[in-house]
């Protein structure tokens, strides 16, 4: 009976023990299929749709497109990039603020820290950039200019830019000798080079070949007499545009034109690109990023005959230096913050590996300065090592105006720049038109 009673027992025991093997099993297969599952987890499918103001074959869309391939081929097979290119400014902002609008705004945008972007963060709608990249700890890898320039004026950072660039005027010195002339270091010194060119027979300048250079040259007077401060007071109405830098801006863009080659208000970019190649004219203020794939061969060097000069200095005003003149970024990349926040965790792994790959791509296959560092500086032809040089001894950022002054105003002043540098208007009717524009549209 004893003998019965124990191997029941044991019976027993046997089955108690053989569920707890079961159950510790089931709960380990329950840990590991979690474990695979969380596997998968880390290569989630999410697709970027961005929105690029930028030609499709552009250096910068390739180089987009070729990072989102080789991360999709080697870090997350789920990931998707959906780019949309509009090239035209005006075509660009219609469709973004239409997106915007109708709660369809784009993951990834570009824009400037201007007043219409000032407003989506305002209203919660983008993601601060500038704490992504300090908890990537990403921030060194960028130019000083790329990572300060997209800044709004309170040092925030909503938008990642990519770009560096620089503007000087460009000339070929086999036309400055032939004129007896040297490059200008101020503007005294520049109009005295445009008289010896014109007596010898040659175009000083190719006109501004676009809105955005036409509204530099009209800040390069202002700028060099007070720095950004007039052009700040201007646009918020704390002063006329009537002052002393104001009628100064508009004499300088009459005399100016005086020097443009004929025929230039009917002339697009390229012509006026062309035109200054080909020797038509001796000057042509140009930016380093619109330009320099037409002023360097295969190896990453000026081509010959091709130097530069930076922007005059102003005889009397000491407000700015030869360290202080147009440079930026170019328009930075800003991202939804719904977009970022519902899928953090991947797009901190895209932007980490975006940015330790752009600058070698951009820079070695495509042959365009990049704002983020590449990796490899040794092969650096020297033009491109004087050009980082540059790049980082700019000390102060003239304003654009364009960016900064409100959206109709804006429109007022890409107008009414064009009669007064035609001289159709007088510097003070300029003045004039603008105040009234400001002061019905500042708020």
């Amino acid at each position: 009976m004893n003998e019965t009673l124990l191997h029941n027992k044991g019976v027993n025991s046997m089955k108690k023990m053989a569920k707890i093997f079961l159950t510790l099993l089931m709960m380990v297969t329950l840990m590991i299929s979690s474990s695979l599952a969380f596997a998968e987890g880390e290569n989630p499918e999410v697709t970027l749709n961005f929105l690029i103001q930028k030609t499709e074959d552009s250096a910068e869309s390739k180089t987009y497109r070729k990072i989102a391939e080789m991360y999709k081929a080697e870090v997350n097979p789920n990931f998707n990039f959906e780019p949309e290119y509009i090239s035209d400014s005006d075509s660009y902002y219609q469709k973004l603020k239409i997106l915007i609008a109708s709660n369809e705004m784009p993951d990834w945008f570009q824009a400037d820290p201007d007043e219409f972007t000032a407003e989506l963060r305002e209203a919660g709608l983008i993601y601060n950039v500038g704490d992504m990249l300090e908890e990537l700890g990403l921030t060194d890898r960028f130019l000083s200019i790329t990572l300060n320039y997209p800044r709004f004026s309170d040092g925030e950072l909503y938008g990642m830019a990519i770009g560096a660039n620089t503007e000087w005027f460009w000339y070929h010195p086999s036309m400055f000798e032939a004129a007896g002339v040297e490059a200008p270091t101020t503007w005294a010194e520049f109009f005295e080079v445009c008289e010896a060119l014109r007596a010898h027979g040659m175009t000083p300048v190719a006109a501004p070949p676009r809105m955005a250079m036409m509204l530099r040259s009209a800040a390069f007077i202002p700028f060099r007499m007070y720095g950004n401060d007039w052009i700040e007071g201007a646009i918020s109405g704390k002063h006329s545009w009537g002052t002393d830098a104001g009628i100064a801006m508009g004499e300088f863009m009459q005399k100016y034109a005086t020097y443009f080659n004929e025929g230039w208000s009917g002339m697009d970019s390229s012509a006026m690109r062309d035109l200054f190649l080909s020797k038509g004219a001796s000057m042509w203020y140009e930016s380093t990023g619109q330009c320099l794939q037409y002023l360097t061969d295969e190896n990453q060097e000026l081509l010959d005959d091709i130097a530069w000069f930076k922007l005059p200095l102003l005889d009397g005003y000491d407000a700015t230096d030869e360290t202080m003149y147009f440079a930026n970024s170019g328009k930075a990349i800003f991202m939804s913050k719904a977009f970022v926040e519902e899928n953090k965790e991947e797009i901190y792994r895209f932007v980490e590996y975006f940015i330790n790959h752009f600058g070698d791509i951009y820079l070695y296959e495509y042959n365009t300065c990049s704002g983020i560092m590449p990796s490899n500086m040794d092969n650096l032809s020297n033009l491109y090592k004087e050009l980082y040089k540059e790049f980082n001894a700019v000390t102060e950022y003239a304003a654009c105006w364009d960016v900064i002054i409100d959206p109709v105003s804006n429109e007022v002043l890409k107008g009414e720049i064009y009669n007064l540098t035609l001289g159709e208007i007088t510097p003070q009717e300029f003045a004039e038109i603008m105040d009234q524009a400001i002061e019905e549209n500042v708020k």
